[in-house]
């Protein structure tokens, strides 16, 4: 396993669960466990953005397929 997920279960052992388990109503208990994981998760694993560009083009450079309303919207 990668070093990141080793250390994602590494923080998930190492954080407290007892507020979830002391808690007698099952959708707390779910909401503050998700909370907790979430934290982590966001934490250790961020988001990452990526960009895409894709040209298509036939040999006359006529896009065809594409609008113009979309090709405006893609600019």
């Amino acid at each position: 396993m990668s070093e990141t997920i080793c250390y994602f279960q590494e923080q998930q052992l190492q954080e407290s669960w007892e507020n979830v388990f002391s808690t007698k109503d099952v959708n707390s208990s779910f909401n503050k466990f998700f909370n907790a994981f979430l934290i982590l998760l966001e934490a250790i694993f961020p988001y990452l953005y990526i960009y895409i560009y894709i040209h298509i083009f036939s040999n006359d450079g006529d896009k065809g397929w594409i609008t113009q309303g979309i090709n405006k919207s893609c600019q």
